[in-house]
């Protein structure tokens, strides 16, 4: 009988094993989940849109990330529409990549996405940053000091970064001013060929467009090459 008894005294732990396991592979760990409901105003949306204008054709790799607050999980499960509803903007739609919808968009002839999201027939505007061309210049200021310029529509509220490099070095400057310049950018230390670069990064929160919160993080850069000589 002792064997049969250490037997069945082993299968309580046999059990306690099979729900540790299954309490591991809990709502905390599913790649993705997708909602019964999927109104608007359960979700939460986080968009990311990088803009590369050195493109033959200037497109943006849009990236869409949604949650649900029919999840209640201290990490956001990315939602998975499974075909229930589609997201375009500016008529391209977007595909789930297991974590986030994404496309490759060009912006309308005002730099805007016009990004709708359609459940059960009912269409919502996704709220997105007006994303202008940069059109930046480099002119000399004074010996060894530069000043670029760019379109300063649509960059309300945002950062300006420029990186100039020789290869060797490097020099950096950023504004939070929205003036349509950036001035006093010191380029003695470089020579010879290189480039210079200007970023312009917005961010954008709203909780007025229907959703739980729409937020934004948009990038715009556009890349020159040149030959440094402390007065370029």
């Amino acid at each position: 009988m002792r064997p049969l008894l250490v037997k069945y005294a082993l299968l309580p732990l046999f059990v306690l094993a099979s729900l540790i396991m299954y309490s591991c592979t809990s709502d905390d760990q599913r790649s993705s989940i997708t909602p019964t409901d999927l109104s608007a105003y359960t979700l939460t949306v986080t968009i990311t849109a990088n803009e590369d204008e050195n493109l033959l054709y200037v497109k943006s790799q849009v990236s869409m990330r949604f949650s649900s607050n029919q999840i209640i999980n201290p990490t956001p499960i990315p939602v998975d529409f499974k075909n229930e509803a589609t997201l375009t903007c500016n008529g391209k739609v977007f595909t789930f990549d297991g974590t986030s919808y994404t496309a490759t968009v060009a912006t309308d002839q005002n730099g805007e996405y016009n990004c709708i999201y359609i459940w059960k027939g009912t269409s919502i505007s996704i709220p997105t940053h007006q994303q202008t061309s940069l059109f930046p210049t480099l002119d000399p200021q004074a010996p060894g000091k530069v000043t670029v310029s760019y379109n300063s529509n649509g960059g309300y509220g945002c950062q300006f970064k420029v990186d100039a490099s020789d290869g060797a070095h490097s020099v950096t400057k950023t504004s939070l001013q929205d003036t349509g310049s950036i001035r006093d950018i010191d380029i003695s230390a470089l020579s010879g060929p290189g480039t210079w670069t200007l970023t312009r990064t917005c961010t954008l929160t709203s909780s007025t467009a229907g959703f739980i919160l729409v937020s934004g993080t948009y990038t715009a850069t556009k890349t020159t090459n040149i030959t440094w000589n402390s007065a370029s």
